[in-house]
């Protein structure tokens, strides 16, 4: 996750590359940004990945799957393919996106 987290818009407090505006104290993250993470886009494909993580993460807290979850396959459509894929594997790719 730390490298995912490196992707984000500099002026995002989770960041670990977060920069504090002393002129502009209430600076949003993204908002008429042009940091090199917002500009190329891996600001945005970062607050995707950061939130599919956890909602992958809150299921598994709520189905109990612990365990099974690395195991479990998910079927995927993609480019109007079907594909199957493992959370692990998931994980992994997503890292490897974006991190290159």
């Amino acid at each position: 996750m730390k490298k995912i987290y490196e992707q984000l818009c500099v002026y995002d407090k989770r960041s670990p590359f977060f920069i504090e505006d002393k002129d502009w104290p209430n600076r949003q993250p993204r908002t008429n940004c042009s940091c090199d993470y917002c500009f190329s886009g891996k600001d945005k494909l970062a607050l995707i990945i950061i939130d599919l993580i956890e909602t992958l993460e809150k299921c598994n807290e709520a189905f109990q799957l612990t365990d099974m979850i690395d195991k479990t396959p998910w079927r995927v459509c993609y480019n109007g393919k079907e594909i199957t894929v493992y959370f692990d594997s998931v994980k992994i790719c997503i890292s490897s996106i974006i991190c290159g």
